[in-house]
């Protein structure tokens, strides 16, 4: 996992993830929880280009957040 995170391509949401499991957040909820904590603020807009099954916009209407979510994949329609 180490020398993944320290190559030149290295994903910032990967870089991320791998740093919350560490402090030990490792639940679903958790991770996009701190996330969303960490870089807005109540009332701001959460955008997730790859909304899934909606964690991260259930988390965001929790925290006060206003959110929009888009999604591809049939297979979360």
């Amino acid at each position: 996992m180490l020398k993944y995170l320290l190559r030149k391509d290295a994903d910032v949401m990967a870089i991320i993830y791998a740093t919350l499991i560490v402090k030990g957040k490792k639940t679903f909820t958790e991770v996009p929880e701190y996330i969303i904590k960490m870089m807005t603020d109540e009332g701001d807009l959460v955008c997730d280009p790859f909304i899934g099954s909606g964690t991260t916009g259930r988390i965001a209407e929790l925290l006060q957040r206003r959110w929009i979510g888009f999604e591809i994949n049939d297979a979360y329609r």
